[in-house]
């Protein structure tokens, strides 16, 4: 009885991995060095050097303006609004699904908070995470950035 169910188990496992291999198919990918995938609403976007964004699916990508900077390492999302923390650029927002982007670095006092690596949200509180200065926070999405304390550098 043990070989019966040995065998059951086995006969079972290679037809789930099987149907799981099928449900895989390459990309047309945007940048040999993708950042981040992140899927907001009904678009994907990846990101280098610059933000892509799928409509369909991942078969076609397209290249936005921007954001500036060496690499975008960071997205996060507050309502229609689109973020990206950039390397030696501090965040940027687009407000037409990474189409285009501006700078918004009120607050972001020196070169410290220009590397901007980690993004975050909390309901429509955005965090930002630079390398060398910390985190920072937006109330009024991005338009301004405050200095959290309490945190170690």
């Amino acid at each position: 009885m043990k070989h019966i169910l040995f065998v059951c188990i086995i006969a079972a496992s290679t037809w789930v991995t099987e149907d799981i291999k099928g449900q895989w198919s390459p990309v047309n990918n945007p940048r040999p060095s993708v950042q981040i995938l992140a899927s907001f609403g009904s678009n994907l976007y990846a990101t280098s050097s610059n933000v892509y964004r799928s409509t369909d699916d991942g078969d076609s990508w397209t290249t936005s303006n921007g954001p500036r900077g060496t690499g975008v390492y960071a997205l996060a999302q507050v309502d229609t609004l689109l973020f990206a923390g950039v390397d030696a650029g501090g965040v940027n927002r687009s407000t037409d699904h990474g189409d285009t982007w501006s700078a918004v670095n009120n607050g972001l006092k020196g070169s410290k908070y220009m590397y901007t690596w980690w993004l975050g949200v909390s309901g429509k509180i955005i965090f930002a995470f630079s390398q060398f200065g910390g985190a920072v926070r937006s109330l009024n999405f991005g338009d301004s950035w405050m200095v959290s304390t309490g945190l170690p550098q």
